[in-house]
């Protein structure tokens, strides 16, 4: 029943943004906060569909939890290219790009 309300309300957000539904209502008439809100509820079927796949949330679980050490890694890399955009910029000071 979630997802068939989810669906309808998705289409019917799809109907009032068509360009034939915005010639009927008045100029004042604004929906687009509306429509967003129906469409984020998509993002709710597929957290719906995670909890009941085990093997899917055992990966995104995984995902998570190795954070942490991945923000380690991409302060390394930054660390690297810092240190040899500063090197490489000291080493030819006076080269010209020809654009």
């Amino acid at each position: 029943m979630f997802d068939f309300l989810v669906v309808l309300g998705t289409d019917f957000g799809m109907i009032i943004s068509s360009e034939w539904f915005k010639n009927i209502l008045p100029t004042q008439f604004n929906l687009k906060s509306a429509i967003t809100v129906i469409r984020t509820f998509r993002i709710m079927r597929v957290a719906r569909l995670v909890k009941n796949m085990k093997d899917l949330r055992l990966l995104i679980d995984t995902l998570i939890s190795i954070m942490p050490s991945l923000l380690d890694i991409f302060i390394l890399i930054f660390m690297g290219l810092y240190i040899f955009t500063a090197l490489g910029m000291n080493i030819f000071p006076k080269v010209i790009h020809d654009d």
